[in-house]
């Protein structure tokens, strides 16, 4: 495994499973805001019913958006299923050291600490060193489904992809928005999420979300990530 990050400060946020559209806001919102918290911030959460996320630049995917709640993300990347998965998301400042390396240096970053998390329970996962295809664990699969192929440094564990993730940059810092399977293993708890990252040196001081915070976000999740203009880019 590469050399990891030297110690730092970060932030970290946990809540309870909220709703599609709400989920997402909450990252924006975070990305918007990442130079004023001044630290990279962690946060985990799931969703309150089963969900889908699908890429910014993905088409609406039809039919499937009548069996769940559908969320376009701010991210690209193809579609995720989210039932029992861990999502987190990694919201960096402008000037993080991270931010400043190439895409896939990013991705790699990210991704090791899950793979040693998997490789702490006594499991051999690794991050992939090409594209390829994957066993899907979720009927029906589509093509363009995140799970179905691995990227370079996903997570893989026996030729499952468990870990995958996206991220978009802008002027105001870095969001990636990654999910772990929980499919044919033990979920991972945020509790578990946790202790990985801090043993490769990172330190995190929890925070929460004030009235007036959660109330932007709330306001983002109706205005922007509940409507048909965003979700199904209607022209």
């Amino acid at each position: 495994m590469p050399e990891l990050t030297p110690s730092e400060n970060w932030l970290y946020l946990e809540h309870g499973a909220a709703p599609a559209a709400w989920n997402m806001a909450c990252d924006q919102w975070f990305l918007t805001n990442a130079k004023s918290f001044g630290k990279p911030i962690l946060r985990t959460y799931r969703w309150d019913c089963p969900s889908l996320s699908i890429g910014y630049f993905q088409a609406w995917p039809g039919e499937l958006a009548s069996r769940c709640a559908v969320v376009r993300r701010p991210t690209g990347g193809a579609m995720v299923y989210h039932g029992q998965d861990l999502t987190f998301t990694v919201v960096l400042p402008p000037r993080h050291p991270w931010r400043q390396l190439p895409t896939l240096q990013r991705y790699q970053q990210i991704h090791q600490r899950i793979a040693l998390l998997f490789k702490n329970r006594g499991d051999n996962a690794r991050l992939s060193k090409t594209c390829q295809p994957a066993k899907n664990p979720l009927p029906p699969a589509p093509i363009e489904a995140c799970f179905a192929k691995s990227s370079r440094y996903d997570v893989t564990l026996h030729g499952l992809k468990v870990a995958g993730g996206a991220q978009r940059v802008t002027k105001d810092g870095l969001l990636h928005q990654g999910s772990i399977l929980a499919e044919g293993q033990p979920p991972v708890t945020p509790a578990e999420f946790l202790r990985t990252w801090e043993t490769t040196g990172i330190r995190f001081a929890p925070i929460s979300l004030t009235p007036s915070q959660l109330a932007a976000i709330q306001n983002l999740a109706s205005t922007r990530f509940s409507s048909r203009e965003w979700n199904e880019r209607i022209a």
